[in-house]
């Protein structure tokens, strides 16, 4: 399966109803990986994404949650796992703005993510708080 070196992988892309996130999430599919195409405020846009995967022959789900809630995560997370047993692949896109300094100790979802993905896990903020 030369062209389709990510079946059987599941992702989740925080982020991706746009920009750099929706490119990411279209690559995983193309690539063959079912993705969770992660949105806050456009569920349109977050489903335009998850029909351009299912398009391209891929398993697709739109999951809404907000990155800097840790509950939202949780519930997310937990989605995904109902649907599909776990994520092998998670790209930590989505950022929400912050005006205050960084807490001292890492957050439980921060933990989450190292707890829960043994394999890499991949950002494209500069610090990720949630996920």
């Amino acid at each position: 399966m030369i062209g389709l070196p990510l079946k059987g992988q599941r992702a989740l892309v925080t982020g991706a109803a746009s920009g750099i996130g929706a490119g990411v999430a279209r690559a995983l599919g193309a690539a063959g990986a079912s993705v969770a195409v992660n949105y806050v405020t456009n569920p349109e846009a977050a489903e335009a994404v998850v029909e351009d995967i299912r398009m391209g022959g891929a398993e697709a789900m739109g999951l809404k949650a907000d990155v800097s809630r840790e509950d939202e995560v949780q519930a997310m997370i937990g989605a995904m796992l109902d649907a599909w047993g776990t994520i092998d692949i998670l790209v930590n896109n989505g950022a929400s703005a912050r005006t205050s300094p960084a807490p001292p100790a890492r957050s439980s979802a921060c933990r989450l993510s190292t707890r829960s993905f043994p394999g890499p896990v991949t950002s494209t903020t500069r610090r990720p708080r949630v996920v």
